[in-house]
């Protein structure tokens, strides 16, 4: 497996695998959430389009909307994770990813955030919050 991973500001990390991308929620953001009670993601087969909405999060707080981070075709969704949503909470990158499509413009992987520049902008945006 890639160690190639890759960040959107929507909090979503993009593990590169050949010609798909593995999808799951950041753990800066994960660590926000108190609690997850519910995840709806779409079924293998569904397009999902970078920039729009593809699923939710419901959380103790929040509903947290998934956006996706590449166009593609839904390969392969982590069942275990809409099962147990839990899961999310303690390893949101190996056994919590959500999802798995494959990579339909590779153009788009150029617009990611390296994790030193995700990392920024994610403490920067907890200082806001914070300040609120």
């Amino acid at each position: 497996m890639s160690d190639r991973i890759l960040y959107s500001p929507d909090h979503l990390w993009v593990r590169i695998l050949g010609e798909r991308a593995r999808i799951g929620i950041t753990p800066q953001k994960v660590e926000r959430f108190e609690e997850v009670t519910y995840i709806e993601l779409p079924d293998e087969g569904d397009s999902i389009e970078k920039g729009e909405p593809f699923g939710e999060v419901e959380t103790g707080e929040e509903v947290f909307e998934l956006v996706a981070p590449v166009t593609g075709v839904v390969v392969n969704v982590n069942e275990e994770i809409i099962e147990e949503p839990e899961l999310l909470l303690d390893d949101p990158v190996e056994d919590g990813w959500l999802l798995e499509v494959s990579i339909e413009d590779p153009t788009e992987l150029d617009e990611f955030l390296t994790e030193e520049e995700y990392e920024a902008l994610s403490e920067e945006e907890l200082e806001r919050e914070e300040e609120e």
